[in-house]
């Protein structure tokens, strides 16, 4: 029955794909719809067109792309190093790739990542995550330098100085 729901998304999918080929709602839908049939393959492509479609409108697809069996970790790392150097101006591809390393615990690969997302893109945010990284692996120091430096950035944000908090607590 589970089968058939996916099967079915996957045909309305196509349809609309074929209506609308840069509908990127449909690529991120039927990759979803393929993970359930565990076409992971097919699915982390459709993930990738999704994101590449809206950059606006990424997270679930970049949700999606962390959950993705481990055995095909090799295949995901692969494929967004791939688009992490055919894009190279554009910042949310290292970023994506820092949220996959983050989530699969692979924290001091995250942190490379979000270091060139913030090279090509200097915002805040990059360094929230690589500070969250870097926490995660006894980083205290660049883990408080990268805050302070979101902090500097922008020092009306509320949650920053949370974060800091947070990392002086651990250590």
């Amino acid at each position: 029955n589970r089968k058939k729901k996916y099967d079915a998304a996957v045909d309305l999918c196509n349809y609309a794909i074929k209506l609308d080929p840069v509908a990127h709602h449909a690529n991120g839908v039927r990759g979803e719809a393929l993970l359930g049939l565990e076409k992971v393959p097919e699915a982390i492509n459709d993930l990738l067109v999704s994101i590449d479609r809206d950059r606006e409108d990424h997270l679930s697809s970049d949700i999606l792309i962390s959950e993705i069996p481990e055995k095909y970790h090799g295949l995901v790392a692969l494929k967004l190093e791939s688009m992490c150097q055919t894009k190279k101006d554009e910042s949310i591809w290292p970023g994506i790739l820092g949220n996959f390393y983050h989530h699969n615990k692979k924290y001091t690969e995250a942190i490379s990542c979000y270091e060139e997302a913030f090279r090509r893109n200097e915002t805040p945010f990059y360094l929230i995550a690589a500070a969250l990284s870097c926490r995660m692996c006894c980083k205290e120091d660049l883990s408080l330098k990268y805050l302070d430096m979101a902090i500097a950035m922008n020092p009306s944000n509320d949650e920053y100085p949370v974060y800091r908090i947070e990392v002086l607590s651990v250590f």
